[in-house]
């Protein structure tokens, strides 16, 4: 979830496993086994079928909070000259996913409520500026109001029976509160980034077994176009945690970057060509096999994208380095 939101700041994995009402009173065992998870494919039995579609349940909540970090080096190359600048973004914040009614078919409509947000945006010299949409004022004015936008806003989902978010509704009010060109990129596909990246583990066929893979594409925005991500997820295993059994789901991603061309100069003024390099993506997902939710995840994605501009005989060459790290932790649910 938070890459989105951080993809908005260029302008969205430390393993961490948080308490539900399931696993209290055993937090340091699950902590640990969390990271063994994360290290190793859980055992399961290589017989035994599991169905990772969700299963909703009208009025079920779920509480959780994310976390991410983004580190951020650009170059840019004219001629002789070279400019360079590091920025370390640290997200986190809290947010309700409710289930509000279910069909006969088992698809669902869904309410995400982000309840607080806070980011930090730190410099190579450690200087920090902050917001924090729980206060009426910050240095990082832009963001701030996103952030306030987006607070306490219901974005409400239609999610198909095998966790597919099919449409948005809600995300006017949020746009509505913002400049024309921050809103220009929180559109429904920015929210629904999200969502995946919360609570949904979209795609699942009904039946898998241990190393069964299935792929599903996930969509990330950038301030000119878009990461592809074209995701193999794979069921790694299931292991019991203070009596609820969670299957370990791995994810590796093959990225692309499209670019918004509509966003571009014409190209008879400038030529501008893209290069996506040392492009990463991998994730680790525990679902919750009784509830059919998200329990915890985390994920990695790293690329390098290059952009050249000739206007004339001129040239420019900025080259982005960017790392996000991001989790997402299931911290309380109903019963």
């Amino acid at each position: 979830m938070p890459t989105a939101i951080l993809n908005v700041i260029a302008t969205n994995w430390v393993p961490r496993l948080g308490l539900s009402r399931h696993f209290r009173g055993r937090g340091q065992a699950v902590a640990a086994l969390a990271l063994a998870l994360a290290a190793s494919p859980a055992a399961a039995d290589d017989a035994a079928t599991y169905d990772l579609r969700p299963q909703f349940t009208a009025g079920r909540t779920s509480q959780y909070e994310f976390w991410a970090q983004r580190d951020l080096t650009a170059t840019t190359h004219t001629g002789e000259l070279e400019h360079t600048v590091m920025q370390q973004s640290v997200f986190e914040g809290a947010a309700q996913w409710t289930v509000d009614n279910v069909q006969t078919n088992g698809a669902a409509t869904c309410t995400m409520t982000i309840q607080w947000m806070t980011v930090t945006q730190i410099d190579p010299q450690g200087n920090e500026q902050k917001a924090d949409s729980r206060k009426t004022s910050s240095d990082l004015e832009t963001l701030h109001k996103l952030l306030r936008a987006m607070a306490g806003r219901p974005i409400r989902f239609d999610v198909e029976p095998d966790g597919r978010i099919a449409k948005v509704r809600g995300a006017d009010a949020v746009r509505k509160q913002l400049d024309e060109s921050l809103a220009d990129a929180v559109d429904d596909q920015y929210f629904i980034e999200i969502a995946y990246g919360l609570a949904l583990l979209p795609g699942a066929p009904k039946s898998l077994q241990r190393g069964d893979t299935w792929s599903f594409p996930f969509t990330s925005g950038l301030e000119m176009g878009e990461l592809q991500l074209d995701t193999t997820l794979q069921l790694a295993g299931v292991e019991s945690i203070a009596d609820i059994p969670i299957a370990q789901v791995t994810g590796q991603a093959d990225l692309q970057f499209v670019p918004h061309t509509d966003r571009l100069p014409p190209s008879d003024q400038v030529r501008i060509h893209f290069k996506l390099t040392d492009d990463r993506a991998d994730s680790n997902t525990l679902w919750d096999l009784l509830r059919h939710e998200i329990a915890g995840q985390n994920s990695t994605v790293s690329f390098t994208l290059q952009m050249t501009m000739r206007l004339g005989d001129r040239q420019v060459v900025q080259t982005i380095d960017q790392t996000t790290q991001s989790q997402v932790l299931r911290i309380a649910e109903d019963d």
